[in-house]
């Protein structure tokens, strides 16, 4: 038998999990990090998936869960780029952008006439 200093299990790991939480947070938030925030998982059963999908990881949750896609249909180089994400953020502030103009010249004036 291996003695050694006892301890309460579930504050011990809650208290293990909290500390590497924060260090992965503080990792993530560093600009010039070498990290990519881009992962595929995969499971054998679509009802594993499913429940793994409804599991809340973090308080700011921003997990896209969806359907894998082809290996071949990924652009490799692109999937960590800064570039990448600027697109994307200007696509979509572009189609609200788009919306709210459809909102004031278009559904106000119908809507008031």
């Amino acid at each position: 038998h291996i003695k050694g200093e006892s301890v309460e299990a579930v504050p011990h790991h809650t208290e293990k999990v909290k500390e590497i939480r924060e260090e992965i947070e503080t990792k993530l938030r560093v600009e010039d990090s070498e990290y990519c925030r881009a992962a595929f998982v995969t499971f054998k059963t679509v009802s594993s998936a499913v429940k793994a999908s409804k599991v809340k990881l973090t308080d700011e949750e921003s997990w896209e869960v969806r359907a894998a896609t082809r290996p071949t249909d990924i652009t490799w180089p692109n999937l960590c780029s800064v570039k990448m994400k600027a697109v994307e953020d200007t696509a979509v502030m572009t189609s609200n952008a788009a919306q709210w103009a459809l909102i004031v010249f278009w559904a106000i004036p119908i809507a008031a006439g």
